[in-house]
């Protein structure tokens, strides 16, 4: 094989080299010249300047007392000996006023005249003040360092005169251009020097990179045994150092590759009975893991690049969601809107983390209701690609019961405070209400009489508020029920609510239509208003789900011995979100328009009626609201309320018992101004030291007293006097049950705030009960 004969550097190359050795001499030799220029420039003028000033400052020295005492022949004389020095153009000795004292030098610059001094810049704080000047015009152009010197006399800070002189600077002018041209000298010859090292290295590189060319050539034609000889021992020899040990690698994988080829050829020969083995193995494993995985109670689903990739028959069944091999379904949609940026971390941490507990979700099921599901999540590869397998445990019932739970808790700790409120108003309003009527049977003036009954009006409005209290806290128990046709009601309802349903909404250009579908009901067992208030309640919010119109229908049946009263509408229905808080107090989803308290009353209502309330809500497709009431008993006859006039209570004694001084004050005196000869107590403790047996024919007392409860008094006087009448005036009278009033047994029980002539009825009431037990023997100790 013939031998390439070794290349030579191009001539290209040599002039970049040449090129570039001159351009870096260049440039360090322009910068050294700058440099020292400046810095030669910068000294030399620092040196005339202080050589200038300390010129100044001997002259200003010298020339202090003749400035003193006006002696411009001495001035004159200092000027002159100034001038005489080397460099001193000019010397100018002004006095205190301004004026040319004594001058000396050319006096003109050739020809021109000595600038005038810039007073205004020339302070009487500054020491010497210098400026640089160019005079005359072209090739006799001068430079000057004008110096000027204020002249003070020891002890005194008034400036007596101003030194000024003037130095020749074309002198370090001279030299500093000298020093410029034998930088630049020393920089051609520096440059010349550089092309020929420069020249010089070229070729060297050009003969070692000839010997890599021809290596280079060699390996191209198959010659992998060829090997390069180093020329020199530069960074040039490392490469063909390595350049061999490549080409000898390059021989050694060639051998190893033509025996791996035979070993590959003898395996093939047994592969394919291999991959039909673990085939079958890999069939067997996957048809195990996919029983499991089908028989699964729980959901579990892949997902892979953000969508559904696989889904169990437990998914299709509570979800609802398919998965065809032709089309995606992305992960997103099976979460609601605010659910979703949590679900995308989920899956994100899965990813990365390998495993994550996620908690609970809410899931969009393909018919549009929620659910609530517990998730865990595991990082697998599915065909061949990463993805995330989730199981799914559905909690929805169980969210459902303690979502009840801490609703009903809420409710009863609101309870609980609505009823202390309303007892403290009550004995408010007792003694209010009790004192107008006292004061109305006593006064005779017409006027007075008139604001009287104002304040007794007042008193029952507050007692009201006190009730409408209990009723948002669904506090009070007490039943005052009658029998009620509920299907007239519903249509008493409707015709009370048609200018909302109908009037106001066509006013909007907006209409309603409503529609009665109503069976046959027996009656129920209730408050005739505030059965209305449910029903008018449920209308309005019917309406107001339906701002673009729609439809409402109100149907009943009876259903296990219930009423079933269902009000449906066609409106925009409830989310998942906030249908578990409809019923919480002041929770409303009408902004400013709503207050949150027309279901929490319903509620209370339903409940104290003994009866339950539903909610049927699909967002979108309206709203189902289903009231059960219990059926009214079978009576044999209508039941009548007794009243009575006011007993004389002439000699008879009643034991009052209340902590709140002004009731028993009230108290004592309705009764006395009946006749009745009233003893008090302000305690429980007192009111059982003060008791006889047989000496008191009724006992009136509150329910919270201080020291022990109402029920611990009237039990310790029923255990000494069985016959005595026992009358609970009190507060809390809503919020008693029936059954524990007779447990105790109390004969009456009065809520206050309480008429007077209701005290006295139901008072002559107990006594006769009293007379009766009496009469009957029943024992008084």
């Amino acid at each position: 094989m013939p031998r390439v004969p070794l290349p030579r550097l191009p001539s290209t190359m040599r002039a970049r080299y040449m090129l570039a050795f001159a351009s870096t001499i260049t440039v360090a030799m322009v910068a050294t010249i700058l440099l020292v220029n400046e810095r030669m420039g910068r000294l030399l003028l620092d040196a005339t300047r202080d050589k200038s000033t300390a010129i100044a400052q001997s002259l200003g020295a010298t020339t202090a007392n003749a400035l003193l005492n006006y002696d411009y022949v001495s001035l004159a004389q200092a000027a002159d000996n100034a001038v005489d020095q080397s460099g001193i153009d000019y010397v100018v000795i002004l006095d205190k006023e301004g004026r040319v004292a004594a001058q000396s030098g050319r006096g003109v610059l050739g020809g021109d005249e000595i600038p005038d001094l810039p007073w205004s810049e020339l302070s009487e704080q500054q020491s010497t003040w210098t400026r640089t000047l160019s005079v005359g015009g072209g090739d006799g152009t001068r430079h000057i360092l004008d110096v000027a010197h204020p002249v003070y006399v020891e002890g005194s800070d008034v400036r007596w005169g101003v030194v000024r002189l003037g130095l020749d600077l074309d002198p370090m002018r001279r030299a500093i251009l000298r020093v410029r041209l034998l930088l630049a000298a020393i920089g051609v010859v520096a440059l010349v020097l550089a092309l020929a090292a420069a020249r010089f290295v070229s070729d060297r590189i050009g003969r070692s990179l000839g010997g890599l060319v021809e290596g280079t050539l060699e390996i191209a034609r198959g010659n992998l045994d060829h090997r390069i000889a180093p020329r020199s021992d530069d960074e040039i020899a490392t490469v063909a150092r390595h350049f061999n040990y490549m080409a000898a690698q390059v021989r050694r994988q060639q051998t190893e590759l033509a025996i791996a080829k035979s070993e590959l050829e003898a395996l093939n020969a047994t592969l394919e009975e291999k991959v039909l083995r673990r085939t079958r193995e890999l069939v067997a494993s996957e048809e195990k893991y996919r029983v499991l995985v089908d028989q699964s109670p729980d959901p579990i689903l892949i997902v892979q690049g953000g969508a559904v990739r696989f889904v169990n028959p437990a998914f299709e069944r509570l979800v609802g969601h398919r998965v065809p091999n032709h089309e995606d379904l992305r992960a997103e949609i099976l979460f609601p809107a605010d659910e979703r940026g949590r679900a995308t971390g989920f899956l994100d941490e899965v990813y990365r983390e390998g495993t994550s507990t996620g908690g609970e979700f809410r899931v969009v099921t393909k018919a549009g209701a929620e659910r609530t599901f517990e998730m865990r999540g595991m990082r697998i590869t599915y065909l061949a690609a990463p993805a995330v397998a989730l199981a799914m445990h559905d909690t929805t019932e169980r969210k459902e019961l303690q979502e009840s739970l801490v609703r009903h808790e809420k409710l009863r700790a609101l309870g609980e405070l609505a009823s202390g409120v309303a007892h403290d108003f009550n004995n408010i309003l007792g003694i209010i209400l009790g004192r107008s009527q006292l004061l109305q049977r006593r006064a005779t003036d017409n006027e007075v009489r008139r604001g009287l009954q104002t304040i007794e009006r007042a008193a029952f409005d507050g007692g009201e508020t006190v009730r409408r209290i209990q009723d948002f806290a669904r506090a009070r128990t007490e039943r005052n029920f009658s029998d009620v046709d509920l299907n007239t009601l519903l249509t008493e309802v409707v015709e009370i609510t048609r200018t909302r349903w109908r009037d106001q909404a066509e006013v909007r250009n907006v209409r309603i239509e409503m529609k009665l579908a109503l069976g046959r009901l027996a009656n129920v067992l209730g408050h005739p208003s505030e059965l209305r208030e449910i029903f008018t309640n449920l209308i309005f919010n019917a309406v107001d789900a339906m701002p673009g119109g729609g439809r409402i229908e109100i149907r009943s049946r009876t259903e296990d011995g219930h009423a079933v009263v269902e009000v449906a509408d066609s409106g925009c229905g409830i989310p998942e979100s906030t249908r578990s808080r409809i019923f919480d107090p002041f929770f409303s989803t009408k902004g400013e328009d709503g207050l949150g308290l027309g279901l929490s009353v319903v509620y209370g209502i339903v409940q104290r009626h003994g009866g339950a309330i539903e909610v049927d809500s699909t967002p979108g497709a309206g709203t189902t609201v289903r009231v059960r009431v219990p059926n009214a008993p079978v009576r044999g006859s209508a039941e009548q309320e007794a009243t009575s006039a006011p007993v004389d209570g002439a000699g008879r004694r009643i034991l009052a018992i209340d902590d709140e001084e002004a009731i028993l004050e009230l108290v004592q005196d309705i009764l006395t101004e009946q006749g009745f000869e009233v003893v008090t107590a302000s305690g429980g403790q007192e009111a059982i030291a003060k008791f006889e047996p047989g000496r008191y024919d009724l006992v009136v007392s509150d329910l919270g007293l201080r020291d022990m409860s109402g029920w611990e008094v009237v039990n310790a006087i029923r255990s000494r006097d069985a016959a005595v009448g026992v009358l609970l005036l009190t507060g809390w009278g809503a919020t008693l049950s029936p059954e524990r009033v007779e447990e105790y047994g109390i004969d009456a029980v009065m809520n206050k705030p309480f008429e007077m002539g209701a005290l006295l009825r139901r008072a002559g009431e107990v006594l006769e009960q009293t007379e009766r037990r009496r009469v009957a023997g029943e024992p008084t100790g």
